[in-house]
């Protein structure tokens, strides 16, 4: 009895044993479920990744007024009043813009009259880099009733220095054509202030009335020019502008030329934030000329005022 007893627990503890061997194997499926669960993410990604794709959409719209006056016109000549419309679009590294002008003489004696329009198509690709700094490439087509001008064009922007260059054909109906240059190369950032040289230029090619006459265009300019804060109070913030002339030399009109110091021109700005969306601007600028004439008794001085007004929205 003794052994059968003996016997019988033996194998109550091996079958003990080999059932909970068992039981503990049962987990191991567990582990190729949760691998399933990995499988839809990826799904997910892909849809976000969709919905960054860039859509062309608008930024701002906005409306001004330009009036140029130019002293000692005819009498009641208030100058050339200009009314502009804009809109900007953009998609994730494109920028675009349109601006339509219409111009008028403006006389208190013989009242508005027509002088000109104005069109302008523009298209910038932005750029930037791991440092930080931007650039862009960019082009403008401008068509006006007697002219159409063809633009290559680039911006940069890296710390404390930033600059421009334009390059235009401009297409003249009844006139010279040009190729036109200008450029601020190297602008410095100091504080608040901004600082650079600027130069233009312009060349005329083929025919036309200057040519026939054996004139061709040919102008450089040379000046300095600085931007600086003025004040900000609130949503209203003020700027200036101040261009001091070097030497400019136009071969086609000898009384528009200038020497060291005999250019300078100052402008302010206002612009009062309104809401988050809506800004409205103004600026007056003025420029006194000492022109280079020939003739003696001929006017020595130009004197050129600007006012601006302006609105916009943006989106």
């Amino acid at each position: 009895m003794k052994k059968l007893a003996l016997i019988l627990g033996s194998l109550l503890v091996v079958g003990t044993v080999t059932q909970a061997k068992e039981i503990i194997a049962v987990p191991t499926p567990i582990v190729v479920e949760d691998t399933t669960i990995v499988q839809p993410v990826v799904v997910e990604d892909v849809s976000v990744v969709a919905q960054n794709q860039p859509t062309l959409r608008v930024t701002n719209v906005g409306q001004y007024i330009e009036i140029d006056n130019n002293a000692g016109g005819t009498d009641g000549n208030v100058g050339t009043m200009m009314l502009g419309n804009k809109i900007g679009l953009a998609t994730e590294n494109w920028k675009f813009a349109v601006m339509a002008r219409k111009s008028w003489d403006a006389d208190t004696d013989s009242g508005f009259g027509t002088t000109g329009s104005r069109i302008d198509l523009d298209a910038w690709r932005n750029f930037s880099t791991e440092a930080g700094s931007t650039y862009a490439l960019g082009a403008r087509w401008r068509q006006e009733e007697s002219s159409d001008s063809f633009y290559l064009r680039t911006k940069y922007s890296a710390g404390l220095y930033s600059g421009y260059a334009d390059a235009r054909y401009v297409a003249n109906e009844g006139s010279q054509n040009a190729y036109k240059f200008e450029t601020m190369p190297l602008n410095v950032t100091v504080g608040p202030v901004t600082m650079g040289y600027y130069f233009e230029g312009a060349y005329g090619v083929g025919s036309g009335t200057l040519a026939n006459k054996g004139i061709n265009i040919n102008t450089t300019e040379h000046q300095l020019r600085a931007y600086f804060p003025i004040f900000k109070e609130g949503n209203l913030t003020a700027t200036g502008e101040y261009r001091f002339g070097l030497h400019k030399e136009n071969k086609t009109k000898e009384t528009e030329d200038y020497k060291f110091a005999q250019m300078n021109r100052l402008q302010v700005a206002l612009d009062y934030q309104y809401t988050q969306n809506l800004s409205f601007s103004t600026y007056y600028l003025y420029q006194i000329t000492k022109k280079e004439n020939k003739a003696p008794t001929a006017n020595k001085y130009k004197y050129y005022g600007e006012f601006g007004l302006g609105w916009n929205y943006a989106f």
